[in-house]
């Protein structure tokens, strides 16, 4: 069983996000340890989407792309 991992990838509308997967969705997307998005969520480099879910899990959208 594979364990879902944040991974740093981006969206069909090129927006730079950070979503939990099992596997990259792009051979450029690369996976990132919680520690990582804990230090981006508070240096507010990523923000998480007040709606937006991916496969039950959050999503974190890069401040410049909100």
């Amino acid at each position: 069983m594979n364990q879902k991992k944040w991974l740093l990838t981006k969206s069909n509308d090129n927006c730079v996000v950070i979503v939990k997967a099992e596997k990259k969705t792009n051979q450029n997307d690369f996976f990132i340890s919680q520690a990582t998005l804990d230090r981006n969520i508070q240096e507010k480099v990523f923000i998480k989407h007040e709606t937006l879910k991916f496969e039950g899990e959050s999503v974190y959208v890069h401040q410049n792309d909100i």
